[in-house]
């Protein structure tokens, strides 16, 4: 049971983790700041109050990679989790089949006819 029943809840918890990456960082602000632990989240408070941009933008950017990060994360945690994700990845569309390319059928916009191919064009009516 647990085989089952773990895999199929840990799914909604990964997308969690994945989104909630960021998260840490600026909830790390408000409990530093508060308990004056030194940590990222105090050094960003008080660069912040002394308009120290170097050290604004680095932090920035730490939490900007932490959300980039987290994305990739997510997509591999669900791989782990839901073996039909991985057979999903690996499984060809059936519309092309192997050996040769197969061009998609050209649509028109509403109000502009088709191209005419050049030998069509050529002939006689």
């Amino acid at each position: 049971m647990v085989r089952h029943v773990l895999r199929n809840a840990l799914i909604p918890l990964a997308t969690l983790l994945g989104l909630y990456l960021p998260t840490l960082f600026s909830g790390a602000l408000v409990v530093e700041s508060m308990v004056n632990y030194p940590g990222m989240g105090l050094l960003f408070w008080n660069t912040a109050q002394g308009s120290d941009f170097p050290v604004l933008l680095v932090v920035t950017l730490v939490v900007g990679i932490a959300t980039v990060l987290g994305s990739p994360l997510t997509d591999i945690l669900y791989a782990v989790l839901d073996p039909r994700i991985r057979s999903v990845a690996r499984v060809r569309p059936p519309s092309f089949p192997r050996g040769r390319e197969v061009e998609p059928p050209v649509a028109a916009p509403r109000g502009f006819p088709l191209p005419v191919p050049e030998e069509a064009a050529a002939q006689p009516v």
